[in-house]
């Protein structure tokens, strides 16, 4: 947006802000989840709310379109890793809940940490994890042994070959170059989540282990 366009759009946010704050209504964190939306919609570039005219929604679903059908994405979401799903899906979309359901012990999280992994490998952007479960160096561990082709338990055990050594030092270099980030407090809430994610301007994907 231009500028004198963004800061009007950031006065009609700072009013809509203190008019919240002089109605009072309701506790500081949910007027405060309030105040980071309308602040994190101004960074994405959009509208504080308001009427658009369909000719400028047209406009940007034409030129998704168009560099779609240029070659210069197969898929319109973030790649899965998994090519018969994501020819299904579409890959990771905009704006979808995907659940990863199973009984426990089937894998859940290493399909979670498989697709982050190819995410965070095969595109530019940030991958938000956050594990109420495991440590951050479970995770790590897992996305080693993933990428590395080595068992999960010898990484608990240090018991590793000459080979394996190498391919650990390879993955590592690898995972080290991904924009992923890793949050493993347990009382983690929703809210807390929400204005962590806010905060990474290339935000691409969020996976939760477990809901």
């Amino acid at each position: 947006l231009p500028n004198k366009a963004r800061l009007r759009h950031l006065a009609e946010a700072t009013h809509k802000i203190n008019e919240r704050e002089d109605e009072g209504a309701g506790e500081a964190e949910t007027r405060l989840e309030g105040a980071e939306r309308l602040i994190y919609a101004l960074r994405q570039g959009r509208n504080v709310g308001g009427l658009v005219p369909v000719s400028t929604v047209v406009q940007n679903v034409y030129a998704n379109l168009n560099e779609m059908a240029g070659g210069g994405k197969k898929i319109p979401g973030i790649p899965t890793g998994l090519v018969d799903l994501d020819k299904n899906i579409l890959g990771l979309n905009n704006g979808e809940l995907i659940i990863i359901a199973a009984r426990p012990g089937m894998g859940k999280t290493s399909i979670a940490l498989n697709i982050a992994l190819h995410g965070g490998k095969n595109t530019d952007k940030s991958v938000a994890m956050f594990s109420l479960e495991m440590s951050r160096e479970q995770l790590v561990s897992r996305l080693l042994a993933c990428e590395g082709l080595v068992e999960s338990q010898k990484l608990l055990t240090g018991e590793l070959s000459t080979e394996e050594w190498k391919r650990i030092a390879t993955a590592a270099q690898i995972i080290s170059r991904t924009d992923i980030r890793i949050d493993d407090n347990s009382t983690l809430t929703v809210a807390d989540m929400n204005a962590q994610c806010r905060r990474l301007s290339n935000l691409g994907l969020v996976v939760i282990d477990y809901l």
